[in-house]
């Protein structure tokens, strides 16, 4: 605990007694701190639920005793100290506890003397705890440490070498161990080392100097070595290779008997601090060149060492020198802080200080190094940078040492083959590699690389699993022969290329071999020429019109980029070359005025353009035309590429003047039979009504009904040749609505309709009406007074039917129920399912006749694009 306490755990079933030790032993040591549980299994929960540093359990409790409670305990805390403090106290109890690996066992007594020796056992198995913590903590530092590290004997012989301090001179850690110190030092040194080392420890119990290594090999280095004597009579080696230092070190005069003559002639700043609070020993003119200001004329304190420190960094910087100082820890102090130069700015100082004792052991000075590191922190925080950059990058980046092993892999890299950097890192790249492409690499691409420092290509890499992987690949090359590679897997850029490649195929297929005249155009300056004259006139189409000089000029801004064959056959033209030289061949004048609308449409930043024209090829033969014009979204801002496609519609429009020309006949027709022939049945329908008022005779009912059945037959006639093949929007029609309003404009007598399961289909409103009111008619005229009709939809979904009970029609006669002025009934005009047939043609659909499911006439329309009947799509009347 960092207050010094120490937590004790009582657990004794007799909570009587385990109040007593916890009253008791708090009173020999204010340091125990104790608390208590009456069973193992409650000892177990205060364990996991707080910070406990000893446990003081009986022996005999019931469930789970005293060992097993220790047993328990072991498994997650093997070095917490545990007293068995029982008063079952016998040989076999105490052996079993040693044996299980209790910490110390004392048996309960009957007066209270006995818990100051449970404190005093508490308290000594608590310190002996945290002193092995704080060893083995010790140790850990200086396993890690970056100087060679190790421990000497009474005798000079090794009893601790750190793995740094092994690798120094070519040992393993455990080779060294029970060897002298002459192992590693050179035979015509270590007499004059030895002396030397033994003066200055017996005067100041450390010694600082540069002595020479032997490694195992038989070489030698230079070596910074400082020795410290402990109280147990052993040394402390600190070793350094600072063979790279030798030239400097040679500048230095012999190593002088005191401290402060050697360190005047070190570039680092050296400084020796008194225990007296304003006492300063030493300080050499490093450490003053490295603040920039005069220490030694002032005699300066820890306070004057510490005042051009940077303020955030002052206060602990002083606190950690004092402390050391004033001998409250040996361990070395090891500060990087910032500094205030005068000249030079903010500075990184690296600071190294240890306290020196006396033979007494008595703290007599505070020693320190202190190294400018900015270029090292610089260079440290800059590379720390680009190593993060490094990390972070989506591509692969990985160093390669001059065997073409890697030293460092970004997870971006390694991923692409499959596997994590540290997989890899020591690894040669041949791995990633079959045998065919590392040839290749050693063939091709490793000369060009040496010839010039540089390679860039694809290769084909193999995966953790075995699969090829396409990479593109980097190489530069070091002048030590260092390989930096940076890499990207290139499999989707492999599959969009393939895609492209795939779609532009398809593309020079479809642009070649399209049954249309297909053009591809830049409309680039064209476009540019329309927004000018945008801004100078109203309306451009109607300019350009005004203007067939100036439409020819922007006609011929427009690049034709390619046409294809079929364009080329259809113009008559020989070549490509020979159609775009003489487009003026093909316009017509309507062409001019379509072309002054596409325009207009293009000014407008319209994308789509649809027009009927007319051109003319080369051979003067005139063409009817559809001219679509359609412009990609992606070239919809520079107009770079459009597309118009041209369909022969010569045969269509000459279909449609025909139609146009039959539909005039056939108007001129219906007015005729309108006037010439209704008139004189009106006046006749007149006269009879007026002779019914003045006479009565049998014959003026069949007159009557003549001239009926000629007003509908004049009727039926109208609807044929005014409503043609043609029909207008469709739109989706509800049947379940419109059979029953069909069904009251029919003379239906004592009949009944029913509506069944009607579909809502797409067709013109108007032409469906007329469609459903002639059939139901037809159902009314041939089924009797009192027949039954149904409307429905097809049981498949492909239309739907009229049906009745009627008497039904005949097979063979069902093939002629269609024909103009066939009837069966004798008031009948023969022309309404003739209207029929038309309407159901119109819309694209198809009718049949079959017998109803009860025996009469079913007419089936098919070929329906129907919806979902409406809810309410169900209807049932008659009327009467």
């Amino acid at each position: 605990m960092e207050d010094g306490s120490i937590h004790v755990l009582v657990v004794d079933d007799d909570p009587a007694l385990a109040n007593l030790v916890a009253e008791y032993v708090p009173h020999e040591d204010d340091r125990l701190v104790v608390e208590t549980a009456t069973s193992a299994r409650e000892g177990l929960d205060r364990l996991a639920a707080a910070d406990i540093d000893c446990i003081v359990s009986d022996y005999d409790m019931p469930r789970i005793d005293g060992l097993e409670l220790l047993e328990a305990v072991r498994e997650s805390c093997p070095d917490l100290p545990f007293i068995l403090f029982t008063g079952k106290g016998s040989e076999g109890v105490a052996s079993e506890a040693i044996y299980a690996g209790v910490t110390d066992y004392l048996q309960k007594g009957t007066g209270t003397d006995q818990y100051a020796l449970l404190a005093n056992r508490i308290t000594n198995a608590v310190e002996h705890a945290r002193a092995e913590q704080a060893r083995d903590r010790h140790l850990a530092v200086i396993e890690s440490a970056h100087e060679g590290v190790s421990i000497l004997d009474s005798d000079g012989r090794f009893v601790y070498v750190n793995a740094t301090y092994a690798d120094l001179y070519g040992y393993d850690s455990d080779e060294m161990l029970g060897e002298h110190w002459e192992l590693v030092s050179p035979d015509d040194e270590a007499e004059a080392v030895h002396e030397e080392i033994t003066a200055a420890l017996e005067r100041e119990r450390h010694w600082h100097g540069t002595t020479t290594g032997l490694r195992a090999d038989g070489s030698t280095f230079v070596e910074d070595h400082s020795l410290v004597a402990t109280d147990h009579g052993e040394l402390i080696c600190i070793v350094s290779d600072v063979s790279d230092h030798v030239a400097r070190a040679s500048e230095l005069h012999r190593l002088r008997e005191r401290f402060e003559r050697f360190a005047d002639a070190v570039p680092n700043g050296l400084f020796l601090v008194g225990t007296g609070d304003e006492d300063t020993g030493f300080v050499n003119d490093g450490l003053e060149a490295i603040f920039g200001v005069s220490l030694a004329d002032a005699t300066p304190d820890l306070g004057a060492l510490t005042r051009h420190v940077h303020p955030d960094d002052r206060e602990e910087l002083r606190r950690a020198l004092r402390r050391h100082r004033d001998g409250s820890t040996d361990q070395t102090l090891e500060r990087t802080f910032r500094l205030q130069h005068p000249d030079r700015g903010l500075r990184w100082i690296h600071l190294r200080a240890y306290p020196v004792r006396n033979r007494a052991g008595e703290v007599v000075e505070l020693a320190g190094v202190a190294t400018d590191v900015t270029e090292r922190h610089t260079y440290a925080a800059d590379t720390e940078l680009r190593t993060a950059a490094m990390e972070a990058a989506m591509d692969g980046i990985a160093i390669l040492d001059a065997d073409g092993e890697y030293v460092y892999m970004n997870e971006s890299h390694a991923d692409v083959f499959g596997y994590r950097p540290e997989e890899l890192i020591g690894r040669s790249w041949r791995r990633l590699y079959d045998a065919d492409e590392t040839a290749r690499f050693d063939e091709q691409v490793f000369p060009e690389l040496e010839r010039t420092g540089e390679w860039r290509g694809e290769t084909v890499g193999r995966t953790r699993t075995g699969e090829s992987v396409p990479v593109e690949v980097t190489l530069s090359l070091l002048d030590d022969g260092t390989l930096i590679c940076t890499n990207r897997d290139v499999t989707e850029q492999k599959r969009r290329e393939s895609e492209l490649d795939a779609t532009r195929e398809r593309y020079e297929s479809l642009f070649e071999n399209n049954p249309l005249t297909v053009w591809e155009e830049d409309f680039t300056e064209t476009k540019a020429a329309l927004d000018e004259l945008r801004e100078e006139v109203d309306d451009v189409e109607q300019y350009l019109l005004d203007h067939p000089t100036e439409l020819r000029r922007l006609l011929e801004t427009i690049e034709v980029v390619d046409v294809n064959w079929n364009a080329i056959e259809y113009y008559g033209a020989e070549s490509k070359a020979d159609l775009v030289d003489n487009l003026d061949r093909l316009f017509t004048d309507e062409a001019y005025e379509v072309a002054a609308a596409e325009l207009a449409a293009v000014a407008n930043g319209d994308t789509r353009f649809r027009a009927d024209t007319v051109y003319r090829s080369f051979d003067g033969e005139r063409h009817d035309e559809m001219l679509d014009l359609y412009i990609p979204r992606s070239a919809a801002g520079d107009y770079s590429r459009v597309f118009l496609t041209g369909t022969d519609i010569t045969d269509r429009k000459e279909k449609e003047r025909e139609l146009r020309r039959e539909r005039d006949r056939l108007e001129e027709f219906a007015s005729v039979v309108s006037h010439d022939l209704r008139n004189p049945l009106s006046v006749a329908s007149g006269n009879l009504a007026l002779v019914r008022e003045e006479c009565e005779s049998d014959r003026l009912a069949p007159i009557g009904r003549a001239l009926d059945r000629m007003g509908q037959l004049i009727t039926d006639l109208l609807t044929l040749a005014r409503e043609g093949e043609a029909v207008g929007e469709v739109h989706p029609v509800s049947l379940g609505h419109l059979v029953p309003d069909c069904w009251r404009n029919v003379e239906t007598g004592d009949a009944r309709l029913a509506v069944d399961d009607a579909p809502t289909v797409l067709a013109d409103r108007s032409r469906m009406s007329t469609l459903l009111e002639n059939l139901l008619r037809n159902s009314v005229e041939h089924g009797g007074p009192d027949v039954r009709v149904t409307v429905g939809g097809l049981a498949d979904g492909a239309g739907f039917y009229v049906a009745d009970d009627g008497p039904g029609i005949e097979p063979d006669e069902r093939a002629r129920v269609f024909e103009s002025g066939y009837s069966t009934n004798s008031d009948g005009t023969g022309i309404g399912l003739t209207i029929v047939q038309q309407i159901v043609e119109a819309h694209g659909w198809e009718i049949s006749v079959a017998e109803s499911a009860d025996g009469g006439a079913r007419f089936e329309i098919r070929g329906v694009e129907t919806e979902a009947a409406p809810a309410d799509g169900r209807a049932e009347g008659h009327t009467g």
